[in-house]
């Protein structure tokens, strides 16, 4: 089995989850519904941007858009799970305002400047703060990225696979040695835009796989979008596909 067939099968997924989605319909009264839609959008725009990626051998940023795909997933599976998500995720969204606001009360910031200069900045600090103490209060606090995962029932990704992305994210020396360098006997060469290798391509595509077909039925069954059985079978498809391939690498082939 060639090891493209991966990629080319994440654009098969891709090109369902998109059209399926349109057939999703929420209550925008409820930011719980508009915070899910979202979600899935992001995982679906994101997953297609590294598919471009992939296709034009430009593998760099893969990973690094892979971190915030499974960052996004954990997010997806938490909200669905549990209503009271939103709040954790306003506490987060209101300590990231409030670390921006005070940063521009200082006022040297030229990044930040417009923010400096709005005229009831105190206030709206004030009042940030205020809503995150009242939130803190009935103990929703940002969560940290562990919890996050840990939360969604993904300690293994966050200790595995979120590990190896982040560090392509932080391009600290594992990531450098990894993407820039040619061993060669005693020596080494750098290199700017290396290769992919078909490793990469099956690794990087069966984990959007994974995570854009999970994300489909989490968020189709969550809106009862009358798709569940499209997914499955989606779901199947992808399960037999893998099925093949551990197969032909067991085998020898590919």
């Amino acid at each position: 089995m060639n090891n493209i067939n991966t990629l080319d099968f994440l654009e098969t997924i891709l090109n369902k989850s998109t059209e399926y989605s349109r057939k999703l319909t929420f209550d925008k009264e409820y930011q719980r519904h508009f915070y899910l839609i979202s979600l899935y959008c992001r995982i679906i725009e994101l997953t297609h941007s590294c598919t471009i990626l992939m296709k034009e051998g430009i593998i760099s940023g893969v990973p690094i858009i892979l971190r915030t795909v499974l960052e996004t997933f954990a997010d997806l599976k938490n909200l669905s799970a549990d209503e009271n998500y939103v709040n954790l995720m306003q506490a987060s969204y209101l300590h990231e305002w409030l670390r921006i606001f005070k940063e521009a009360k200082n006022g040297d910031n030229p990044y930040i400047e417009k923010i400096s200069q709005v005229e009831n900045l105190n206030q709206v600090y004030a009042e940030h703060e205020d809503n995150l103490q009242k939130l803190k209060e009935n103990n929703y606090t940002p969560l940290s990225h562990f919890k996050r995962f840990e939360k969604a029932g993904m300690a293994d990704e966050y200790r595995s696979i979120y590990n190896f992305v982040c560090s392509h994210s932080h391009s600290n020396i594992r990531s450098l040695y990894d993407r820039y360098t040619h061993v060669t006997g005693n020596d080494f060469t750098v290199i700017c835009y290396k290769d992919q290798t078909p490793h990469d391509i099956t690794l990087y595509s069966t984990t959007l796989c994974d995570l854009l077909i999970n994300a489909g039925l989490v968020t189709h069954d969550f809106f009862g979008s009358g798709l569940i059985f499209e997914i499955k079978t989606m779901t199947a498809e992808w399960d037999k596909f893998k099925e093949k391939l551990l197969t032909s690498k067991s085998s020898g082939c590919g």
